[in-house]
């Protein structure tokens, strides 16, 4: 083998390791290549989980502050409620009682009944006068205004004009719809629908005392009853 032969072998020799170099190194580069795109998605994975788990977190954040606030108007909006009771005036009388059961104030107030007498007699005219104009009410108060009399057993009664009410009732019907409208401190507006109803029943009624005979002296016998209205007139206010 000549000189030349062997160079020749020898260049092809180092031709065939530098290209087997250069294909294992080829191949070294694309797996770290590989394990670093893979490495990548994992992080963009997690990157996105992550995100999605703020924002899961923001959005329920959200919705409980959300949820606090309306807890808290709730809890401390007025709350304006009627009912029919019977009266402090007297056994056959009514009232209708409207007070303010929340923590703030009432403004606004207005009341609305949908089912007036046609004509209304002086009762419900007066009542009708007194409800048609705007009022603010505080939390724990409350007013009562007439709404219906009635003629005990054995009684007539009489209009204010002295002329006989046959059926022996004046002012409002037993059933009634009533709308209060009113705001709160913020300007919020509310609108409440309550259905009253009087009911003759049975009630607990304040104790008036003793019941003197006709014996005594006049004075005296005045003296107890004006302590029997006071007793009576104590005891309605208190329940």
């Amino acid at each position: 083998m000549t000189l030349f032969e062997i160079l020749t072998a020898m260049a092809a020799g180092v031709t065939a390791a530098a290209t087997m170099g250069l294909l294992v190194v080829a191949v070294l580069a694309w797996r770290k290549a590989h394990e670093t795109l893979d490495a990548m998605r994992v992080a963009n994975v997690a990157a996105k989980q992550a995100s999605e788990a703020a924002v899961a977190a923001s959005d329920a954040a959200k919705e409980a502050n959300e949820q606090a606030r309306l807890d808290s108007i709730r809890s401390s909006r007025p709350y304006v409620y009627a009912e029919l009771v019977h009266s402090i005036g007297g056994q056959t009388t009514a009232d209708l009682r409207v007070w303010n059961a929340g923590q703030t104030s009432a403004h606004e107030l207005s009341l609305e009944i949908h089912n007036w007498p046609d004509p209304p007699d002086r009762l419900a005219s007066d009542l009708k006068d007194a409800l048609g104009f705007r009022s603010m009410l505080p939390p724990g108060c409350g007013f009562r205004h007439y709404w219906r009399f009635w003629s005990a057993a054995g009684q007539t009664m009489f209009d204010g004009a002295g002329n006989l009410i046959e059926d022996g009732t004046m002012g409002m019907p037993e059933q009634a719809l009533l709308t209060a409208h009113y705001r709160d401190s913020e300007g919020r507006p509310y609108k409440d629908q309550i259905k009253l109803a009087m009911v003759r029943t049975v009630t607990p009624s304040p104790w008036m005392g003793t019941n003197p005979d006709s014996g005594g002296h006049k004075f005296e016998r005045r003296a107890i009853a004006l302590g029997e209205a006071l007793l009576w007139h104590v005891g309605e206010l208190r329940r």
